[in-house]
């Protein structure tokens, strides 16, 4: 299965990589450096997103249609 890149770090984009049994990728805003959580996810920060790297992105509720990670994808 291919797993999703999930943008922001939060409640609820954790949850998804949970069910999904983490080693997911992450991007946030708030990260400076890239780091691996005890679920095995992949956490980097936001301007390291590469759209083709990526398949399928979630995003979390509360970005904004205009951030721009949501206008790289």
């Amino acid at each position: 299965m291919i797993k999703p890149t999930l943008f922001g770090y939060g409640l609820t984009t954790k949850a998804i990589a949970k069910k999904l049994g983490g080693g997911c990728t992450f991007f946030d805003d708030n990260v400076k450096e890239a780091y691996t959580d005890e679920e095995g996810n992949h956490i980097l920060p936001s301007h390291l997103f590469d759209p083709e790297e990526s398949g399928l992105e979630v995003t979390t509720p509360s970005l904004k249609p205009n951030h721009p990670l949501i206008k790289s994808a």
